[in-house]
């Protein structure tokens, strides 16, 4: 008989430990369709934008400790929608005061500059202005104005939580800082721009996500490659805001 090496052996086993076990995943599968169904008559009350409808499959990945990824045609855009679901190690509470603190998501999300140029941080209705740097062509700045749906986190007894955000169209930024107006200066803005981050409590320990993002970023990228690239980045944006949520203290009030 052959003996494996220590080191594979323990590989192994923490493995077998990190893996769901078939139970356990046929467990989180029922909780969360059981869940999804309890709060679909609330879903009317959303203001996302069209948000995309994430089919059964997805769910099935998600129950398997994985993060479903998809993409969708949207009538009117050249752009396609790109869409995330997952189930977050991480109560909803937290996760939604991390997913407001966009001052500290520079590096997460590989911006190069963030601020807040109307309203103050963690604010509902703040517009936040954002720098992303692109290798080759030109970097890509934009402005959005967050919106959060305070009537459906009230019907759902605080267990839904939902943030929109919108490009800003206005040809100015009366707010934006010399710093910034030297980081956008030559790059690309972006106005076409929206999405959504839906949340719902699982069972007190445990998040549902459901993410969304639609841009046309404009200039010389054609809006279906730019799609199909914000599409592969989804399961890092939603990794990288769980490990921020879970290693972080958070700064905003639930309100």
């Amino acid at each position: 008989m052959q003996l494996l090496p220590s080191r594979v052996i323990l590989a192994s086993l923490l493995a077998a430990a990190l893996t769901p076990t078939a139970q356990a995943k046929g467990a989180d599968h029922a909780a969360i369709q059981a869940r999804l169904a309890e709060i679909e008559p609330l879903r009317s009350q959303r203001i996302a934008k069209d948000p995309p409808t994430i089919p059964a499959s997805a769910w099935e990945q998600v129950a398997a400790g994985k993060i479903a990824t998809g993409v969708q045609e949207v009538p009117g855009y050249k752009a396609k929608m790109g869409w995330g679901a997952a189930l977050l190690e991480v109560d909803v509470a937290t996760m939604w005061r991390a997913l407001n603190e966009e001052l500290h998501h520079k590096d997460l999300l590989g911006l190069d500059h963030v601020e807040v140029v109307k309203g103050s941080a963690c604010q509902y209705g703040r517009q936040v202005l954002m720098v992303m740097p692109l290798p080759i062509v030109s970097d890509r700045w934009w402005v959005v104005q967050n919106s959060e749906n305070t009537k459906l986190n009230a019907a759902s007894g605080g267990r839904i939580w939902e943030l929109r955000w919108d490009g800003v169209a206005d040809a100015t930024v009366p707010g934006m800082s010399d710093a910034a107006k030297e980081k956008v200066e030559g790059a690309v803005r972006v106005v076409d721009n929206t999405g959504s981050w839906f949340l719902v409590d699982l069972d007190g320990s445990r998040t549902l996500v459901e993410y969304y993002t639609l841009s046309d970023p404009g200039g010389n990228i054609p809006a279906g490659t730019a799609s199909s690239f914000a599409a592969k980045t989804i399961d890092a944006t939603i990794e990288s805001m769980e490990g921020y949520a879970r290693t972080s203290t958070p700064r905003c009030s639930m309100r």
